[in-house]
């Protein structure tokens, strides 16, 4: 089977391609974006939450922290899945790492659970 397209066949794709790209719109303010934002200034909005709020927003973002009780600070967080993309965006802003499943890479998901648990 021959792939290859003639030069006028190339020309009128490409046309058409760049037709629908030019009529592409791009929302000024998405309900995704509004987040990212959120979620940017989420360590502002921490520190002046109360322990109530603080923990609300931990249990509905987070499947588990990561503390390193020597050093008293938090090493890495895990989000939960649906949060994982939007939380993505805004680690380089915190200097945190995302942690997605084991992260000693040696347990099954129940297992994972159990560990954080303890």
């Amino acid at each position: 089977m021959d792939l290859a397209l003639t030069d006028a066949e190339y020309k009128q794709e490409r046309e058409r391609l760049g037709a629908q790209l030019q009529a592409l719109v791009i929302p000024e303010d998405t309900p995704v974006m509004d987040g990212v934002s959120y979620i940017k200034n989420l360590p502002s909005v921490w520190l002046s939450a109360t322990l109530q709020e603080q923990h609300k927003i931990a249990t509905a973002v987070l499947d588990a922290v990561y503390f390193d009780l020597v050093r008293q600070e938090i090493i890495s967080i895990q989000p939960k899945a649906g949060f994982l993309p939007l939380l993505a965006t805004a680690s380089p802003a915190w200097r945190l790492p995302l942690v997605h499943g084991d992260p000693d890479g040696i347990r099954t998901h129940d297992l994972h659970r159990d560990r954080v648990a303890c």
